[in-house]
């Protein structure tokens, strides 16, 4: 459980608890993994937004519980519209909150999405050098010329006629 500042409307009281769940289920950290495979297949250069999804998502499906209450007093369920509303706007208790959910949950969701990923090229050595042995660069193909119609032998063709049927052969 940890205490953050009041987030509440009107802010009734001092501060206010959140705790996370002791391990994430399979449906939460698959919307967390499927999140950033969207974003992984966009663009390898937005790791930081990879990184922010992953931490969104820590927040959205790892809250388990919370003392936050409406403006009403009412108490507010945890849910992920409930944790964007409340939670994620403020960023000063968001942001600490993210990195011990990112401490809780990262290797659950992450290592799977390594693993995925790792598949494309297995982590085995080659035996010996794939260069050239010679260490020599090989002389690029000269360009072949270019054809010319003038060059085609024309000796052995004669003159069309045309057959009785009409065409010519």
């Amino acid at each position: 459980m940890e205490t953050i500042r009041c987030l509440c409307p009107g802010s009734p009281h001092d501060s206010d608890s959140v705790t996370f769940k002791e391990r994430l289920g399979f449906r939460d950290a698959s919307n967390i993994r499927n999140g950033v495979r969207v974003l992984d297949r966009a663009s390898l250069e937005r790791t930081v937004e990879i990184a922010t999804a992953l931490t969104e998502g820590y927040l959205l499906y790892g809250i388990e519980s919370w003392t936050l209450v409406d403006a009403k007093g009412k108490a507010v369920p945890v849910s992920p519209d409930a944790v964007a509303e409340y939670l994620l706007p403020h960023i000063d208790v968001a942001i600490p909150l993210g990195d011990l959910a990112d401490d809780l949950y990262g290797e659950q969701v992450i290592v799977p999405l390594l693993q995925r990923g790792s598949t494309s090229s297995p982590p085995t050595r080659t035996n010996g050098s794939t260069s050239p042995a010679n260490g020599r660069h090989q002389k690029p193909s000269a360009r072949s010329k270019r054809s010319s119609i003038s060059t085609i032998p024309t000796g052995g063709t004669g003159a069309t006629t045309p057959s009785p049927g009409g065409a010519s052969n």
